[in-house]
């Protein structure tokens, strides 16, 4: 058997002839594209999930009574979550920049 490691790669040595492609840079534009494709995609999916989900549900919170689809009712519930999410979040923050300005 021969070794396979003295035999000449053809490749290898084109390569090193060819100047190596530039990566165009992100740009500004071609990330707000790409985010508004993908909040576009998201609200598609949204509203699937809520034309699927159309059935009546009758909520009850802390006395009072409202008639919601389902859909609806999951999209609000995850809002509320959301906006929980960013007051803790904004809070730890403020917390410490507050911290960082004492310490200076």
């Amino acid at each position: 058997m021969s070794d396979l490691t003295d035999i000449p790669n053809p490749k290898a040595e084109d390569s090193s002839a060819q100047h190596p492609v530039a990566r165009p840079q992100k740009s500004k534009i071609g990330t707000v594209w790409f985010t508004l494709a993908a909040f576009v995609l998201l609200l598609l999916l949204l509203i699937i999930f809520i034309l699927q989900n159309s059935m009546t549900v009758r909520l009850q919170y802390f006395g009072s009574k409202v008639t919601l689809q389902f859909g609806v009712a999951m999209l609000i519930a995850a809002v509320a979550g959301s906006l929980l999410t960013l007051l803790v979040g904004s809070a730890r923050i403020i917390q410490l920049k507050t911290k960082r300005k004492k310490e200076v």
